[in-house]
């Protein structure tokens, strides 16, 4: 009797503690505790009979996929799900841009010229297309907290080369004597554009897939990638610096730099081991609970399906008009963040004063991109917004133009802040309307789409102007070929937007 009752006793803790752990997962990750999912076998079996509905259900049984009509707020997992994945998509950034405000330092501390620091920038919208590829068929295949993980890791690789080839410099801050320091940056820089896609691709995936309110947690996602690009942008001035000496030029603080952004890497990394979910147990909204019925297709057929779904996109007239205007605009930026030391230092502005208009440049951006989620949520109207902020962004482009002058540092600073609040919310706007008028393809096919065309772009972009900035190193006029180009180029993407008459179709998906 004793052994009975002592059996009986740590079978109820076991059950007891089986409960309390169901209650802090549904607490996280959304879904019912172990009281309130009783009847259907607690969370997990909640969970498993989801899954199973969604499996065996058809289109023409509505009662296999009642469990899906029910949609819950994720919880508070939610929360730390974008906060792994914020941190990461920062690194991203900052791997992408450290180099941009410091390439005259970089180019005599590795011994290279400026147009191959040029090139650190350039490999990550080269290798924007593979990069892609590779992380949509690790989504497909794999899932979605795989396919981070392997992103967080290839960043933590790439910020490692980065740092050996910053330990092989002289310690002296001479030049390089030899060109292994530059090939291990740029190996490192290589991997590192690779595993871009990964964060840049998938945040109104994200967005749709933990929470309610699409637009706004677009909005997180997207500018976490550029909050890194503003630390890269202010930090790498102040941690990098030239001295002259009787040997000549000493360049210090790349081992400063390049060692600080190892340890956020490995950082990031463990956020996204400890709390990156692909999925909460239930759908935040009915358009989710509607694509989650849908039957996934097998892995093997991960790459017909992806073939399906672009060229279905490619046959949207409204997706390609997007697609254009979003493509050179964001090429545009990716340009003007590669090239800003030279662009501005034709006026006179030195490499501090071009990573403060960087900064500011992100900063006012990220402030104007919640504005812009805020409008999208409240009105849904995407395609007012959309031909409205492609305007407003070319007005600043061209106010940017003619405040650039040389001795009128105020007013270029507020042009920039100006210029960030113009271009920088196009990238929410444009995701998440997209993600509305192509739905129910994936968001992360439709996000892939505009990225890869906005790389492209950026490679022609970039290399125009600057050679058109290296011809003309000297202040000639707001009218430089360089400032031409660029005013242009939004004249188009604004013009092209005009023509976009998108549906929301993920506003009105029936719950079933």
């Amino acid at each position: 009797a004793r052994a009975a009752r002592a059996g009986g006793s740590a079978m109820s803790r076991e059950d007891a503690k089986g409960r309390a752990m169901a209650n802090v997962r549904a607490w996280l990750f959304g879904g019912e505790g172990a009281e309130g999912a009783a009847g259907a076998g607690g969370e997990e079996g909640a969970r498993a009979q989801l899954l199973a509905d969604a499996e065996g259900g058809s289109s023409g049984s509505c009662s296999r996929m009642t469990p899906f009509a029910e949609t819950r707020p994720a919880g508070a997992g939610a929360y730390l799900v974008m906060l792994a994945f914020c941190v990461s998509s920062a690194t991203s950034g900052a791997l992408w841009i450290s180099f941009a405000p410091v390439a005259s330092e970089a180019s005599t501390a590795y011994a290279v010229s400026q147009d191959w620091i040029n090139t650190l920038s350039m490999t990550f919208l080269a290798l924007y297309a593979p990069g892609t590829v590779i992380a949509a068929m690790a989504s497909r295949r794999l899932g979605l907290r795989a396919t981070v993980c392997a992103g967080g890791v290839m960043n933590l690789l790439a910020a490692a080369a980065r740092l050996a080839s910053a330990l092989a410099l002289p310690p002296d801050g001479s030049p390089a004597a030899s060109r292994l320091p530059f090939a291990m940056l740029l190996g490192g820089q290589s991997l590192a554009a690779l595993a871009q896609p990964t964060f840049t691709n998938i945040p109104a995936r994200v967005a749709s897939t933990w929470f309610a309110g699409t637009a706004e947690a677009t909005a997180v996602a997207a500018m976490s990638n550029g909050v890194g690009i503003v630390v890269g942008q202010v930090v790498s001035p102040l941690v990098v610096h030239a001295s002259d000496n009787d040997a000549g030029t000493a360049v210090r603080g790349f081992l400063g730099l390049l060692g600080g952004q190892a340890v956020v890497g490995v950082v990031a990394l463990l956020l996204v081991l400890l709390f990156f979910r692909s999925q909460p147990a239930f759908p935040p909204t009915a358009a989710e609970a509607r694509r989650r019925a849908k039957p996934k297709e097998p892995a093997a057929y991960a790459l017909a399906g992806l073939r399906r779904d672009v060229g279905t996109l490619l046959a949207d007239k409204d997706y390609v008009v997007v697609l254009f205007a979003f493509g050179i605009g964001l090429g545009s930026f990716n340009a003007l963040m590669t090239v800003v030391e030279q662009w501005v230092g034709v006026a006179g502005y030195d490499s501090d004063r071009a990573g403060m208009f960087g900064g500011l440049l992100m900063g006012c951006g990220m402030a104007g991109t919640f504005v812009a989620a805020i409008l999208l949520d409240s009105t849904k109207q995407y395609r007012v917004v959309l031909r409205a902020w492609f305007g407003f962004a070319w007005l600043t482009c061209l106010g940017a133009v003619l405040a650039l002058r040389p001795d009128q540092g105020a007013l270029a600073t507020a042009s920039f802040c100006a210029l960030g609040v113009g271009m920088v919310p196009l990238m929410t706007v444009c995701l998440d309307s997209t993600a509305a008028h192509t739905y129910p393809i994936s968001e992360e096919v439709s996000s892939a789409g505009l990225m890869v065309a906005g790389q492209l772009s950026g490679i022609a972009v970039t290399y125009t102007l600057s050679a058109l900035l290296s011809a003309h190193p000297h202040y000639e006029g707001v009218w430089s070929p360089a400032s031409i180009c660029f005013v242009a180029l939004a004249g188009a993407c604004a013009l092209v937007a005009q023509l976009y008459r998108g549906e929301d179709k993920r506003g009105g998906a029936p719950s079933d």
